[in-house]
């Protein structure tokens, strides 16, 4: 049975979505109308990873679930985050195990 989410946990959590929805909703039409990939990028990786991790993080840990935050599709999206942030992005290994995380064993765990 799931341990229900006190109400301001619940309150604190709504400008978080907001933001992300805006997000969503505003800046991801607005950079593919102008062709803008790098936009895009920037937007996913840099706004809508941190501020939805935070969301989930302080979603899991009142339920005692923090260990989920410790599965292997977040480990993908960190080595991938670090793989397109990083100065290793001309690097073929680098791509080679970025690529291999994300399409190996990965989709068949989902």
């Amino acid at each position: 049975m799931p341990v229900p989410v006190p109400v301001p946990v619940l309150v604190a959590r709504v400008p978080v979505l907001v933001l992300a929805l805006v997000l969503v909703l505003v800046e991801r039409p607005h950079a593919m109308a102008t062709a803008e990939p790098a936009a895009l990028r920037f937007e996913n990786t840099a706004l809508q990873f941190p501020l939805l991790m935070v969301h989930r993080t302080a979603t899991f840990i009142p339920q005692n679930w923090g260990y989920f935050l410790l599965d292997w599709c977040y480990a993908a999206n960190i080595i991938m985050l670090i793989y397109l942030w990083s100065p290793l992005r001309q690097s073929p290994r680098v791509f080679t195990v970025a690529f291999s995380i994300a399409h190996g064993a990965l989709p068949y765990a989902v």
